[in-house]
């Protein structure tokens, strides 16, 4: 995936705005770089937010095999990847006036009560289909 140069996250996408999506974070680590494998006791949440302007668009406290609220996610401890799928509903365009449009999807988890944490951040590029001839 590429990369955004002003902040270095991978970029994914484009998603068309209003179509569900799956996204999956690669190789998951905690906080001292060894990689995640088991989940028990694990708490993973997500949060997308508007990257230009920070406006939350979603904000979920347990993504794990809880398809509520619009996104749910997978674990694979083989792999350390977590596929999270997010609905439609939550990936609108904000402002009507761009022909794409990034938003920030941020996982966060811990475990062991916190003791044990890490994140993972990704922009989602959404194509803005109102706008669709002028791209």
């Amino acid at each position: 995936m590429p990369k955004d140069p002003r902040t270095g996250l991978e970029i994914f996408g484009p998603v068309n705005e209003g179509t569900t999506f799956d996204y999956v974070a690669k190789g998951l680590k905690d906080q001292t770089g060894a990689l995640i494998t088991n989940t028990v006791g694990a708490t993973f949440e997500a949060e997308i937010f508007d990257a230009e302007t920070g406006q939350v668009i979603a904000k979920k406290r347990s993504v794990l095999n809880d398809g509520s609220d619009g996104m749910s996610g997978v674990f694979d401890p083989a792999t350390s990847d977590l596929t999270v799928t997010v609905s439609g509903d939550l990936v609108p365009v904000l402002n009507q006036r761009v022909p794409f449009e990034d938003h920030i999807l941020l996982i966060s988890w811990s475990f062991n009560t916190g003791s044990t944490k890490g994140n993972h951040s990704v922009i989602i590029r959404v194509r803005n289909l109102r706008r669709v001839g002028d791209h």
